[in-house]
């Protein structure tokens, strides 16, 4: 018993450690985005999130449900939708793509506003991503019983449906929605 208490609080530990890097790491390219130009690091910053969504649709669809690396640790999650799994690659793996993304932007770009702001707009919206997501699936939480959360459980329905956990309109618009 005292083992799986540890484990859960070495997740809690794990989860708020990533959520205060990316909310953090956005912060910090907000304020030096804005330092430039308000109005372009905002457009940018939304213009990341909604980027943001549209590739936790394509990740959920084409890698968790297509690569075989990637699907034997998604399994997990079908299996027990309710444990938060700490992954190497969900975890660890998004600040280090949105140091990747924030360098190439900037050298695509030249632009303090437009990498910073997209890049916090990317790092926002996977932390809204991880939070939502969790506590979808935590029994007695309100997001377990609201509209967003049903849609989801579709998906756990029917694995080939469903894939936009914090945006169902990516499977409206790619004709991947669960009816019923």
């Amino acid at each position: 018993m005292e083992s799986r208490r540890t484990d859960a609080l070495k997740r809690r530990a794990l989860s708020l450690l990533h959520h205060v890097l990316l909310v953090g790491s956005a912060l910090v390219l907000w304020v030096e985005g804005a330092r430039y130009s308000v109005p372009l690091t905002l457009m940018a910053l939304m213009s990341g999130w909604i980027s943001g969504s549209f590739i936790e649709y394509v990740a959920h669809r084409f890698v968790l449900h297509e690569l075989a690396f990637a699907t034997e640790v998604h399994a997990h999650h079908h299996a027990s939708p309710a444990r938060e799994q700490i992954d190497p690659l969900s975890y660890w793996g998004s600040p280090v793509t949105a140091v990747l993304v924030w360098l190439a932007l900037r050298a695509l770009t030249g632009e303090v506003s437009v990498s910073g702001g997209i890049t916090a707009g990317l790092c926002l919206q996977y932390s809204w991503f991880r939070s939502v997501h969790r506590r979808m699936h935590k029994p007695g939480h309100r997001l377990a019983t609201g509209a967003l959360a049903q849609f989801h459980r579709g998906h756990h329905l029917d694995v080939h449906t469903n894939f936009g956990v914090t945006m169902p309109v990516w499977d409206a618009l790619c004709g991947t929605r669960r009816v019923g």
